[in-house]
């Protein structure tokens, strides 16, 4: 499977490369240039980037309650759904709320709504239950990725060293905890990989739901990436190989996905 991956993926991995090399001389002349903290654009990706990726996360966990639910054959895996679904629908109410205040939950609410009562009547949702776990998983594997390797770099955000060069360091010097004793927020220290990042790249899984409308829903997802990515160093909150390594991880976590599931669907064809 590797293997067959790797092959697949060649174009993707040159380009990675080229970037990353590029990337390594150039990080900070890049986002120093591009640097605009009062910018607009930047503030508004800042807020809502996790939206899409939290509907994901709803989106999956609603379709494995809803299933285990109908079935009523194991208990425990109805309760553990619907633990999982309620964790969903929270962590999605902390963002809208963090976003849109009082009429971001009204909002949040409605949508919510709407998923829950779609899945209760899409015909095929049993058939996306594999599909589902696969998602679930893919999503936490991506995201505690990205956060062990916050704290293991500890690399400074760019806000933060353009003020003092001395902070500056390439992505590939682990700094653990060299700089927190110089800043009171222990998320300046946060800057490699980027969060953002890897949550819009996510959001490529939505493809795995809308098989009619494939070829869409990737051409969304990778829109809505190229806009996250580069708000993020415009804003001074990442490096441009930050935003390359956080994009990466999600995106590699997503092309295992995808042959995971390519291989359950030959199976049951088989």
């Amino acid at each position: 499977m590797i293997q067959t991956i790797l092959k697949a993926q060649r174009i993707q991995i040159f380009l990675f490369v080229v970037l990353l090399s590029f990337f390594t001389i150039y990080d900070q002349q890049i986002v120093t240039f591009l640097y605009h903290p009062d910018s607009l654009y930047g503030a508004f990706f800042e807020k809502f980037t996790y939206l899409p990726g939290c509907y994901l996360l709803l989106l999956s966990t609603t379709i494995l309650y809803v299933h285990y639910f109908k079935k009523q054959t194991n208990w425990k895996l109805q309760y553990l759904t619907m633990f999982l679904c309620a964790i969903a629908f929270f962590i999605t109410s902390y963002y809208f709320y963090e976003a849109l205040a009082g009429f971001g939950m009204i909002l949040h609410v409605l949508i919510s709504i709407i998923i829950i009562y779609a899945c209760i009547r899409w015909d095929q949702l049993d058939s996306y239950v594999k599909t589902a776990w696969i998602v679930l998983f893919t999503i936490v594997a991506a995201l505690l990725t990205v956060e062990l390797l916050k704290v293991i770099w500890g690399r400074v955000r760019p806000y933060a060293h353009i003020e003092n060069p001395s902070y500056y360091t390439n992505w590939f010097h682990i700094n653990t905890n060299r700089f927190k004793t110089y800043f009171d927020l222990s998320d300046t220290t946060k800057s490699f990989p980027s969060g953002h990042s890897n949550w819009a790249t996510l959001t490529l899984c939505y493809s795995f739901y809308f098989k009619k409308h494939k070829k869409q829903a990737l051409a969304i997802a990778v829109i809505f990436i190229l806009l996250v990515t580069t708000s993020r160093v415009i804003y001074g909150m990442h490096h441009p190989s930050d935003v390359l390594f956080g994009s990466a991880i999600a995106y590699t976590y997503y092309t295992i996905a995808k042959y995971s599931i390519h291989e359950k669907n030959r199976t049951i064809k088989d």
